[in-house]
């Protein structure tokens, strides 16, 4: 029977020294419905060009088009020119914005199984100016009576900011999927005595309309996620000289990416110490999460957490994050393999 270092009056702090490894773990859509409408058409946006110059659904477009999962395209996007062929035809006016309705009759000419328009409600450049303290030291020609020279220097704060609403609409059912208000500003600052460059209105307004397009994305599609997740790099049991080296190995290859490796050598211990050891187990927990095994990594934080005599940090969050994670991903698979 391994004997626990508690007992042996050798305890260490578990989490005192620790190393860090990366999880991705796959959470779903937000608004789950959007997850049965794959098939999408982007009409322009009002206000998208012209007074604002956003062109944010072309960005939202691009985005769409080339949003993957897995190494798969996740949307099938109607092209532009099929957009405007069609518009053409029905000799429609694209203002971007329609009611729901005959939003849903416009996407069924299309083929889409959703429509996406919008607005860009407000987009703008301001800015502040304000100086700065600084300080120098000034001495004489011989380097002495050095005395010390404050002064200030003038500096510009840019904020730029933007503001779009977009509209999800389901074409068969004709109603609404999802309506979104997305705000955002960035904020930028230069002096004159710095070699600093402050973006343009342009640039700054490029650099927000990218963001909210992937907000608006995040709202409609799973996706992966990443996290921090705590090894414990103490053995709580007497481990020989050779399990020990082990040990440090398993952590070495975690940290190096060769999760296989670290997988067989913390397997090997496991059965070793007869299952008797949280560290081992945790840390195979780990393991097993970061491949994607929920089952498994569940009954070993499980058994870490029955074997810790005292609470552990990194344990209690496991034992609480693995359900989570495996309703999220239960749920996203469904989504992902809906059409």
């Amino acid at each position: 029977m391994f004997k626990s270092l508690a007992a042996l009056g050798l305890a260490a702090l578990a989490a005192g020294c620790s190393t860090t490894t990366t999880i991705q773990a796959l959470k779903p859509a937000p608004v789950d419905r959007a997850a049965s409408l794959k098939q999408v058409a982007i009409v322009d946006f009002d206000n998208d060009s012209g007074r604002y110059g956003v062109n944010f659904a072309a960005k939202l477009e691009a985005l769409m088009t080339n949003y993957q999962i897995a190494g798969k395209n996740y949307f099938t996007v109607v092209s532009r020119n099929d957009l405007d062929r069609i518009l053409d035809e029905q000799k429609r006016q694209n203002s971007g914005l329609f009611s729901a309705n005959k939003m849903a009759e416009f996407g069924k000419l299309t083929g889409a199984q959703a429509m996406i328009s919008g607005s860009v409600s407000s987009a703008s450049s301001n800015d502040s100016h304000y100086r700065e303290n600084r300080s120098r030291n000034k001495c004489d020609s011989n380097g002495k009576n050095c005395q010390t020279i404050e002064y200030t220097v003038g500096c510009t704060l840019r904020v730029v900011s933007l503001g779009v609403q977009v509209r999800m609409v389901d074409v068969e059912r004709g109603d609404l999927v999802t309506a979104e208000s997305l705000e955002e500003a960035y904020e930028w600052s230069a002096c004159s005595d710095r070699k600093e460059v402050l973006p343009s209105r342009a640039q700054g307004l490029e650099k927000l309309s990218n963001a909210l397009a992937q907000q608006f994305v995040a709202k409609i599609t799973p996706r992966y996620v990443s996290f921090e997740v705590t090894l414990l790099e103490d053995p709580d049991v007497v481990l020989s000289g050779n399990q020990d080296d082990r040990f440090e190995a398993a952590i070495e290859f975690v940290e190096i990416g060769r999760i296989d490796r670290a997988d067989d050598l913390l397997s090997q211990l496991h059965q070793e110490v007869q299952q008797q050891s949280y560290a081992i187990a945790y840390n195979l927990g780990v393991i097993k999460e970061s491949r994607a095994d929920y089952d498994q990594a569940k009954a070993l934080y499980q058994i870490a957490d029955r074997l810790a005599l005292e609470p552990v940090d990194a344990i209690n969050a496991a034992v609480e994050r693995i359900g989570r994670i495996q309703a999220d991903n239960k749920k996203a698979l469904s989504q992902l393999n809906r059409s």
